[in-house]
């Protein structure tokens, strides 16, 4: 068994704005894949330096849902306690009974530091870097909160889909009250 049709419907009639943008990329009888550029302020390193969005890739296996989806970055490189160094998202599991635009809601939380899985830890240093700096809101997080509503625009197969700023940008620190 693979993605159900009304999932697949469900992930793509997620369309109305930011933070995503997602395009169904390539179907074969092993998975189906899809693309999600999703607009969040995030780090790729502790200088800090920071992202206004990330690319990664959502591959469902044939075996889904007995086996996890996969989903991990196309385009950049964390400084995240849940992402592997080669950009896989140790959280991509999808939880009991959670909808994919409940598990694409968690994926933001988890980007902007509101989330930390701390029993599947990838990147060490990223963890220290958080346990020290989470009470000083210093944080690299988008200080909107998602969770009401998402804003989600969907684009056809094969649309090369780019954000305005791929590049880190150096910014100083970062206090949202």
């Amino acid at each position: 068994m693979a993605i159900t049709q009304n999932q697949r419907d469900e992930l793509l009639s997620l369309n109305d704005g930011n933070p995503f943008i997602i395009t169904q990329k390539d179907s074969s009888e092993d998975h189906e894949d899809f693309s999600v550029l999703v607009f969040v302020c995030t780090t790729t390193s502790l200088t800090p330096k920071f992202v206004d969005s990330v690319s990664l890739l959502l591959s469902f296996p044939s075996a889904f849902p007995l086996e996890a989806p996969l989903m991990y970055l196309s385009q950049c490189r964390l400084f995240h306690p849940n992402f592997t160094d080669n950009g896989q998202w140790l959280g991509a599991k999808l939880r009991n009974n959670e909808s994919l635009s409940e598990y694409l809601m968690r994926l933001i939380r988890v980007l902007q530091y509101k989330e930390i899985d701390k029993e599947n830890v990838a990147n060490r240093n990223a963890m220290a870097w958080y346990n020290k700096h989470r009470g000083s809101k210093l944080f690299p997080t988008d200080p909107i909160n998602y969770s009401v509503k998402p804003r989600i625009s969907i684009h056809r197969i094969n649309e090369n889909i780019q954000p305005d700023r791929v590049e880190p940008i150096q910014i100083g620190a970062i206090h949202y009250e």
